[in-house]
């Protein structure tokens, strides 16, 4: 299979959780809860929710849209801690919440509108939070300089890869003209 599209950008995650959706999915609307506790996701209908284990500096995120279920590389998937599946439908693009100046940042997907496979996979989470909690106990005010200077030196380090997929519709279920069964009628005989 091969990768049409491939985009790179920091998110500032809102409470922990960044939320990715289609087009005509409300940014904030209700739907699925946030993933409880430490799961990584948490999908809807036409939105997924993706949890960081901290909420106060920015993760990488990589969004890819693939023709058909991307090719898994032996070393590719040793870099990546942790892995979840879901599935969404999108309208010809998606949009993920927290983009650096606080608007979504949107890709227009090569797919269409049409129900997707969604792969996501992160690194790091474990090792920033921890890395965050050691920062707040040395400066518990969030926005003291040597907090601020410490936490720009972990933002992007936890990593998010969210790979898109069309699901291949089922086909359509006709019987063969050699197993059907012809029943004689007023017209045929």
């Amino acid at each position: 299979m091969a990768r049409l599209s491939r985009s790179l950008f920091p998110v500032l995650p809102e409470d922990g959780v960044f939320r990715i959706y289609g087009r005509g999915a409300r940014p904030d609307g209700p739907g699925v809860p946030a993933p409880p506790g430490g799961e990584l996701l948490a999908c809807g209908v036409d939105h997924m929710e993706l949890r960081t284990l901290q909420g106060r500096v920015p993760v990488g995120v990589t969004v890819e849209e693939w023709d058909g279920p991307p090719l898994q590389e032996a070393e590719e998937a040793d870099a990546w801690e942790e892995r979840a599946l879901g599935s969404l439908v999108l309208r010809g693009q998606v949009a993920v919440r927290g983009g650096m100046n606080r608007s979504p940042v949107r890709i227009r997907l090569a797919g269409g509108a049409r129900r997707y496979a969604a792969e996501v996979r992160a690194r790091h989470r474990r090792e920033v939070a921890e890395d965050c909690v050691r920062l707040l106990r040395r400066h518990p005010d969030p926005r003291c300089e040597g907090f601020q200077a410490a936490a720009r030196m972990l933002g992007g380090r936890e990593a998010f890869l969210i790979r898109l997929w069309p699901v291949a519709a089922a086909p359509e279920q006709r019987p063969s003209p050699a197993a059907a069964v012809r029943y004689p009628t007023v017209v045929s005989g």
